[in-house]
């Protein structure tokens, strides 16, 4: 992430006036406002706001690493200034760095995409770890990891949706079909992708309307309390062109 992108983001309009605690301050209100916990549909600006935030905690210790190398330099004494780069205070300072690192790193959460198929999603599969179980018909879940004692992050991304089907936040799902292809007061076999077929019996009225629709015949909505809950199923529409 650029300079300039990270400091957009952080409405940093003047770099000079900007340091580590002004700059945690604004890190912890976005925390709250794009965490996924609060707000899942800003999972990808959450991602892109630690990353901003890394930016800028760099530029800032390249910043005043610069300032202290800059007061050495003006010296003619080689050998006081070698003496002053190893002083308690900037050991200190090294440390307070690298335990600022470890910290950042470990409370950093890990994003892990799953590539899943449709029908997994159709039959309502769940991915499993040796501690997270995660269902496959939402599009992001956020888990705990105890045993790493860090965030994760688990994006689902179905990789074998056909160009004429589109899946809705809803999880609705949209289907386009040629007319042509498609005979009314008969039984059509559809393929929604090649391991899910629905039988449908197309009326006169639908084919004219040139929509189908199957109620309740599609995947799990998402259900915030119970990420396992299955008992709302998404509708399916088909769409005669």
């Amino acid at each position: 992430m650029t300079l300039t992108e990270s400091c957009n983001l952080f409405q940093i309009n003047n770099l000079d006036e900007i340091n580590k605690s002004t700059l945690k301050k604004k890190y912890y209100k976005m925390c709250l406002k794009y965490h996924p916990d609060k707000n899942k549909e800003q999972s990808d600006q959450f991602i892109k706001m630690k990353e901003c935030y890394e930016t800028l905690n760099t530029y800032i210790d390249n910043n005043e690493n610069n300032k202290k190398y800059s007061e050495y330099s003006k010296t003619n004494d080689i050998f006081e200034t070698m003496i002053s780069l190893i002083s308690v205070e900037n050991i200190e300072y090294v440390i307070a760095l690298i335990d600022s690192y470890k910290l950042y790193m470990n409370n950093a959460p890990e994003i892990i995409t799953l590539n899943v198929s449709l029908k997994q999603v159709f039959d309502k599969c769940v991915y499993t770890t040796q501690e997270h179980y995660i269902p496959l018909w939402h599009n992001i879940i956020h888990q705990f990891s105890v045993k790493q004692q860090k965030h994760m992050i688990y994006i689902i991304k179905i990789n074998n949706i056909p160009q004429n089907v589109n899946i809705l936040k809803n999880n609705d799902i949209i289907v386009k079909i040629p007319k042509i292809t498609v005979r009314k007061e008969m039984l059509n076999a559809i393929h929604i992708c090649n391991d899910v077929v629905f039988n449908i019996f197309i009326s006169t009225q639908e084919y004219a309307e040139s929509h189908i629709l199957l109620k309740n015949k599609g995947v799990p909505k998402s259900c915030i309390n119970d990420i396992f809950d299955t008992s709302q199923v998404s509708n399916i529409h088909f769409y005669l062109i």
